[in-house]
């Protein structure tokens, strides 16, 4: 083992720098407060790490149990930080706890990835989870924040790639980061409680899931790119009245199993693609007073839709808007309505039997 001093007038050695390879128990002192860079890495037979009772542990470095074989790890009371990649690859760490009273403000990129981890209980103290940090986690089934969390933000790719089966978003989380829990092949249920901040769920957030329904909180303003993309049991949506929801973003919704959805008055934009490849879509209402515009391309393509009534305020209908949706028989335009395009395809192969043209229609595209 080499050691080392945090600083030269230390009595006693205070870092740990590197260890040979092949041990497979360690002890560390209390004095010890630091864990450098790499210091256990690749130690394949290391199985046990023992941390002394009182230890004043408060740095644990980037790799520094890298592709170890721990199995299982407490974090002292004192680590303000694990660094990037200081667990990952442990394939057999299944159990990560924190001290009681745990000062961990940041668990940093990849720190936990492709480990066997189980489940895993957040301290309050926690106020960034960096890109990654659990992804690929295959036995993670169960994530808690504890009470009096104050974290704000999960972060892209966090726990992409695990087992969890459910995870209950804390309220004061504003912002769910690009891919944070796709690909979890198990996730069925995500709640939000009654007084949720959030705000923005970013692209692919939640795509390739099992989730079955949600409902939306309030002060969600975005959706993003592919959100929820290709959660084929996606049958419910629900966004309460006072939404201030403002953006559906480009393929939100693309191949769920929605039946039915309605489109809250706050929206000013739904992007392309939006619900296409819905096959159990029938039912699409926009809100009385909606300030949607436009119906962008492929918004509704290959979905099950029946009929529908376009909103006064749309002036253009996208290419391929309603094409393949080979159950629409009626389109109904208000006698107000605003219409002035109609875009290439935007209704073929379906089932319509007449349409009446809307008088300020000035250009059909290709048919």
């Amino acid at each position: 083992m080499m050691v080392g001093k945090s600083k030269e007038e230390d009595k006693e050695f205070t870092e740990i720098k590197f260890l040979f390879r092949d041990i497979e128990e360690v002890k560390i002192l209390k004095n010890i407060e630091r864990l450098c860079s790499y210091s256990f890495s690749n130690c394949k037979h290391l199985k046990r790490v023992k941390i002394e009772e009182g230890s004043q542990l408060k740095e644990i470095e980037e790799y520094s149990f890298y592709s170890s074989s721990i199995e299982n790890i407490e974090i002292p009371k004192n680590i303000t930080r694990v660094e990037r990649s200081a667990f990952s690859y442990c394939h057999n760490l299944s159990k990560v706890t924190f001290g009681e009273g745990s000062s961990l403000s940041h668990i940093c990129c990849e720190a936990f990835s492709f480990t066997s981890i189980k489940e895993i209980n957040i301290p309050s103290e926690v106020t960034h989870i960096e890109e990654s940090s659990f992804s690929n986690c295959d036995h993670l089934t169960s994530v808690t924040f504890s009470k009096g969390s104050k974290l704000v933000t999960i972060e892209k790719n966090t726990f992409s790639y695990t087992s969890l089966e459910k995870i209950i978003i804390p309220y004061q989380i504003t912002h769910i980061k690009e891919g944070a829990f796709s690909c979890c092949k198990q996730l069925k249920s995500v709640e939000f409680p009654k007084n949720s901040k959030l705000e923005i769920i970013d692209k692919d957030a939640f795509s390739k899931t099992l989730i079955e329904e949600i409902s939306f909180p309030a002060q969600v303003r975005v959706i993003g790119e592919r959100a929820f993309n290709e959660c084929y049991n996606l049958s419910s949506i629900e966004f309460p009245q006072n939404s201030k929801l403002r953006s559906i973003c480009k393929e939100a919704f693309y191949k769920t199993s929605l039946s039915k959805v309605m489109i809250p008055s706050s929206v000013t934009q739904v992007g392309e693609g939006c619900f296409s490849y819905c096959d159990c879509l029938k039912t699409v209402r926009f809100s009385p007073d909606t300030k949607l515009d436009s119906i962008e391309s492929r918004m509704f393509f290959s979905s099950s839709i029946q009929r529908i009534t376009i909103p006064s305020n749309i002036k253009r209908i996208g290419a391929y808007a309603f094409s393949v949706c080979e159950k629409l028989t009626a389109v109904e335009f208000t006698s107000n309505s605003k219409l002035q395009v109609i875009g290439k395809h935007a209704f073929s192969c379906s089932a319509i039997e007449s349409i009446s043209i809307p008088s300020h229609v000035h250009s059909i595209e290709e048919c």
